[in-house]
């Protein structure tokens, strides 16, 4: 690999890059603030890999490349990637892998997948966790990564790159709200993972006095979880529905509404919905899974509130009490600035580069 010097600008091609804005800011947040760091940041595209000119190609979700083409299938899709990462190679540029979670979300443990992970945890040559946790969790399922480059560089927070202008008044009102309704707000990807239906039925089973409305916003996955999701609320007032994507405008409408964000994954290792919802102030109710206890331990019980097994209405009567009686303030996401994590990122970039020896 080239270019390791700690004074020679680096070379980025990043899959995927700052143009995957609209469904995640989290890649061009730190996109953006690498470049002010002097990176060069591409996004990126076959014909760029193949023609190569760059220093590292980073990584994010490669299980994505078993559905981004659908005109080749899974079979195609797995070849593609895995044909791109080794023109990578061959140019001499470096892999990094940023490790969102342990396993994707609708990992089949299919024969094909088993075999597409071996061959892509192959071809790396560092990892950038988003936790410890989440480092412990990967390596468990890959032990050969514990001997690579590797790094903990946490998830940033998302302030300011939303629309941010509304007040909760304003925000409540263009719900038409009960007056001293407490509302809880689900908002992003609706998945099956994410436990949607179960959260409706669980708060349509809490008693009417209890005052509690749902706002549910987010595109479904599939046509069957959409269907799901209208079921479980039926006809219920209490829990109002907007199943598409939701504008980047239209974000801090619920977020500000909201007194609670609940996401009651049934699994979870790292997430930018709780980071999300944390940097518009609105405290969280998750699982205790995953790095959910790290997160705790960085920003506060005060903001973010954990669960044992499955939420239950139990779980939800005790997170509205709690709600009324937390103190005022922000939440402390210094920890998570983005150019602290750029600066972070850029020193693990320079670590890879360093190493001259490929992967066995």
């Amino acid at each position: 690999m080239a270019r390791g010097g700690d004074n020679t600008p680096l070379r980025v091609l990043a899959w995927p890059g700052a143009g995957f804005r609209a469904k995640n800011p989290y890649t061009w947040l730190l996109y953006s603030h690498l470049a002010q760091l002097g990176v060069t940041v591409r996004d990126f595209s076959p014909a760029r890999v193949l023609r190569g000119g760059y220093d590292l190609l980073h990584i994010h979700w490669p299980e994505k490349a078993l559905t981004a083409l659908p005109l080749l299938g899974r079979t195609g899709g797995a070849g593609a990637a895995l044909g791109l990462l080794e023109a990578a190679r061959r140019h001499g540029a470096g892999i990094v892998w940023t490790a969102h979670n342990a396993r994707p979300h609708e990992f089949r443990d299919t024969a094909l997948e088993r075999w597409y992970w071996a061959q892509v945890v192959r071809r790396v040559d560092g990892v950038i966790h988003l936790s410890e946790t989440s480092r412990a969790a990967v390596e468990a399922r890959f032990p050969g990564l514990a001997r690579r480059a590797n790094a903990v560089v946490p998830i940033g927070h998302y302030k300011n790159s939303h629309p941010d202008t509304m007040t909760r008044e304003e925000a409540r009102a263009s719900f038409a709200l009960p007056v001293g309704a407490r509302v809880l707000t689900f908002l992003g990807l609706v998945r099956p993972y994410k436990n949607v239906p179960h959260l409706i039925r669980t708060v349509r089973a809490l008693p009417p006095e209890t005052g509690v409305v749902l706002l549910v916003a987010g595109e479904p996955l599939n046509r069957e979880l959409a269907e799901e999701v209208r079921e479980a609320a039926g006809d219920d007032s209490r829990v109002r529905l907007a199943l598409h994507h939701v504008p980047e405008d239209d974000v801090q409408r619920y977020m500000r509404a909201a007194d609670l964000v609940v996401l009651p994954f049934a699994n979870i290792t790292n997430s930018s919905s709780v980071l999300l919802a944390l940097s518009f102030e609105r405290p969280v109710l998750v699982p205790a899974l995953g790095t959910m206890g790290e997160l705790q331990d960085l920003v506060g019980a005060d903001w973010v509130r954990t669960y044992e097994g499955e939420l239950t209405p139990a779980v939800l009567t005790d997170a509205v009490a709690w709600i009324n009686r937390r103190p005022a303030g922000v939440p402390d996401l210094q920890a998570l600035d983005w150019t602290t994590i750029a600066e972070q990122t850029l020193a693990f970039y320079r670590a890879v580069t360093a190493r001259a020896s490929p992967n066995a």
